[in-house]
């Protein structure tokens, strides 16, 4: 086997068998209240909206050839952000499938806060209006909306003198209800707070009665660590080993705490995606679903950091239109920021080339075919260039049709 992603961004996120044509699983969150709509296109095809529900968590799933270029809308009246780092801070995104399954979240600015009840009292934000009860269903109360990246601590009324009880937290799977400082046992708190990650749910019992077994459930995504940069280190928490596994199945909403160590001969610069220049990093995975850290070479320095080739691939090169519209996307990668050439050949003869500068990682480039260009065979060719010097050469067949 040899590792699919070791040659963009030391990503070892996944193993592939040579020859064999993997699927990409491609699962989308609108992280909103309701009427948050995220549409995805590939292909030419576009797929239904996929829409925030009002009370549940919402994920939608899209199944496409491994390296498939797609292209994510989202319809948010106050856009934050994407969850991905490689997205732009724009509500489209394009990325290339290259991973087994990627998760990309389009977050709103603002996100809804519930709580189940049970027994004879009422819930309210500390410092704000009481929790509106369903006309329908008593047992469920709307907190109201709160900004994305607050805390909000919810506190029990109870209508009889009985302590409320707050469940806090979920086993299966494992996920927190009430966000509480680590370490600190808050069995027997009468408040509950809540980090405002998405949409988020309460559940308290009062009289002594049973807490509802019936708060939704939440969504799985997956959480990728990038690295980037000419240096070398590794990215540790509880779950995750980068340098090993670096992608890692979670609840949306749980945190997790990384750490970046650099490699002799390196420094670590900072955290791409989230967080800062600080190397622990603590987050809420969901509204985060890919972050990169960034090392380099140190200047100067008397330890030898490990030199890595200059790795350079074409993921995908495919034709689009036809006649004098005839259009070749081709898709590189490349292991540390370089100067990119892509050149259309015939044989020997060069139909068309473009150069572009790729910081790291992944790019599009976008090669005009000219109107007297045959059907038939051709090679797309790519040289690259780093700023040590380090080069490396490439080629892929392609077909042009009329």
């Amino acid at each position: 086997m040899k590792s699919a992603v070791a040659t963009v961004i030391a990503t070892v996120a996944m193993l592939a068998f040579p020859g064999i044509s993997l699927g990409a699983s491609l699962n989308v969150v609108p992280n909103g209240p309701e009427g948050v709509t995220v549409t995805v296109a590939a292909a030419g095809t576009t797929e239904p909206p996929c829409a925030a529900l009002a009370i549940k968590a919402t994920a939608c799933t899209y199944t496409y050839q491994r390296g498939e270029m797609v292209t994510l809308s989202a319809s948010i009246n106050q856009f934050v952000g994407w969850s991905d780092v490689r997205c732009p801070p724009t509500p489209t995104c394009t990325l290339s499938l290259d991973d087994e399954t990627t998760t990309v979240t389009a977050s709103s600015a603002v996100q809804r806060v519930w709580v189940r009840i049970s027994g004879a009292g009422t819930v309210a934000p500390v410092g704000g209006t009481p929790c509106v009860a369903d006309a329908n269903d008593p047992t469920t109360a709307d907190c109201g909306l709160f900004a994305l990246g607050s805390r909000v601590t919810l506190t029990g009324m109870p209508a009889n003198p009985v302590a409320p009880v707050w469940q806090r937290a979920l086993a299966n799977p494992a996920r927190p209800l009430c966000d509480d400082p680590p370490g600190v046992d808050a069995t027997t708190a009468s408040t509950c707070p809540i980090d405002v990650n998405g949409l988020r749910w309460g559940n308290v019992a009062f009289d002594g009665q049973p807490l509802s077994s019936a708060v939704p459930s939440s969504v799985s995504v997956s959480f990728h660590i990038l690295k980037v940069g000419n240096g070398d280190g590794s990215v540790r928490s509880g779950s995750l080993d980068c340098g090993g596994r670096c992608t890692t199945e979670r609840t949306f909403g749980n945190r997790e705490t990384l750490v970046a160590a650099p490699r002799a001969g390196s420094r670590f610069v900072r955290w791409r995606g989230a967080c800062g220049t600080t190397p622990t990093c603590a987050l809420a995975v969901g509204p985060v679903t890919a972050i990169s850290a960034e090392f380099d070479a140190n200047r100067g320095s008397r330890a030898t950091p490990r030199r890595r080739a200059l790795v350079a691939r074409i993921v995908r090169a495919s034709v689009r239109g036809r006649g004098r519209g005839r259009t070749v996307r081709v898709t590189v990668q490349v292991s540390a920021a370089a100067s990119v050439r892509v050149a259309l050949l015939k044989g020997r003869r060069t139909l068309a080339s473009r150069r572009r500068t790729v910081p790291g990682g992944r790019a599009l480039v976008a090669l005009r075919v000219p109107a007297r260009a045959t059907a038939g065979s051709y090679r797309v060719k790519m040289t690259v260039r780093d700023r040590a010097g380090r080069t490396a050469t490439t080629a892929q067949r392609v077909r042009l049709g009329r």
